[in-house]
């Protein structure tokens, strides 16, 4: 997913990412930027942009660790991780 020069490149990915959350649910950053072809560091930037607009909602943080620690499994509640409001 490359936006294109003179178009507007913010709904390119805008759009996308609140499609993914709406059809996929909740999902980690590294989940979203796998389905959307983009990097998680991406992925992570354009959500907390959405969530300064109210577009979606920041549910759970971590203290990042040196080596990181084995992927959790999901919540199983949606609403846990990600959302769309």
């Amino acid at each position: 997913m490359t936006p294109t020069m003179g178009t507007d490149w913010w709904a390119e990915i805008e759009d996308p990412i609140l499609e993914c959350l709406r059809d996929g649910g909740a999902m980690s950053p590294a989940d979203l930027a796998r389905r959307l072809g983009i990097s998680p560091r991406e992925a992570t930037a354009f959500v907390c942009m959405l969530a300064t607009e109210g577009k979606v909602r920041l549910r759970l943080f971590e203290l990042a660790e040196e080596e990181p620690p084995p992927p959790e499994p999901l919540p199983s509640r949606r609403e846990d991780l990600v959302s769309v409001r």
